[in-house]
């Protein structure tokens, strides 16, 4: 978990180190260049903790294997509007 955290971590600050230097050799102003470096980042974390989460849960290590369990079933929820219930 702390090396899917530090490597979104790390990625996102590149990622967005390259991206403000790109946008601010363009010429755009600072505050676009922190809205497009904040959303490039976050996506660049979300699929590396994917990326993690997929590699992890299957495996079998020494003595266990991580593995993902439905513990309840959801309850059947009408959406308003449809004919669904």
């Amino acid at each position: 978990m702390w090396r899917a955290t530090l490597s979104a971590v790390l990625g996102g600050l590149i990622l967005g180190l390259i991206v403000g230097v790109v946008l601010g050799i363009v010429g755009a102003d600072a505050a676009a260049i922190q809205m497009v470096a904040f959303f490039s980042g976050a996506i660049l974390g979300i699929c590396v903790n994917v990326f993690f989460f997929k590699k992890i849960i299957g495996n079998k290590f020494k003595d266990f294997t991580l593995v993902l369990v439905k513990t309840e079933q959801q309850p059947n929820v009408a959406i308003a509007g449809s004919n669904n219930v």
